[in-house]
């Protein structure tokens, strides 16, 4: 059960902030501040696009192994239907036996309710995503990768409702390989 915290969290509101050109956060304690812009103000006063409902998303930072598959296949139905999930993203680069991901695997997480599937450097581990990627576009791997580099960095996600959701993938670089 979600703390009466939690469920405040989830009632935040967004909107199209015009001075940056990107939708952004409108503060539950002070409801027409935008934290991209700074701007206080009414949203009447600058265009903005409020939203009506609350879109509800559960993000798994990484499946690992069999232990971490089992466990996604039997958790995410009932997480979906107890909290009216609207969207599951899941990180997947380490569910082959914590080395990359197989179609077979990635087949059988999204059968298990993931909708979208990021990832990370790992993700090559198992050279048959090789193939796998460029024909599963909600296997996302990392945007920042170089030209050239198979798949997308990005999946744009339409919830059962029709909100649409546009999920980026980038990884940090500090202490890893050159690319």
């Amino acid at each position: 059960m979600l703390s009466k915290t939690s469920e405040s969290l989830l009632q935040n509101t967004w909107h199209i902030c015009f001075k940056k050109s990107i939708s952004c956060h409108l503060s539950r304690f002070t409801p027409h501040f935008c934290w991209l812009c700074g701007q206080d103000k009414q949203p009447e006063d600058y265009n903005a696009i409020t939203l009506s409902r609350t879109i509800r998303l559960l993000f798994i930072g990484d499946i690992v192994g069999k232990p971490g598959r089992e466990l996604t296949r039997r958790a995410i139905p009932p997480l979906i239907d107890r909290y009216s999930l609207d969207l599951v993203i899941a990180n997947v680069e380490n569910a082959a036996g914590g080395f990359g991901i197989t179609r077979k695997i990635g087949e059988s997480i999204r059968e298990s309710g993931v909708d979208v599937m990021t990832s990370g450097n790992h993700i090559w581990d198992k050279k048959e995503v090789i193939d796998y990627i460029p024909t599963q576009p909600r296997l996302i791997r990392p945007a920042n990768y170089p030209e050239g580099v198979p798949g997308h960095g990005h999946y744009e996600a339409t919830t059962a409702l029709g909100d649409m959701v546009t999920v980026i993938n980038i990884m940090g670089q500090v202490f890893m390989a050159n690319l």
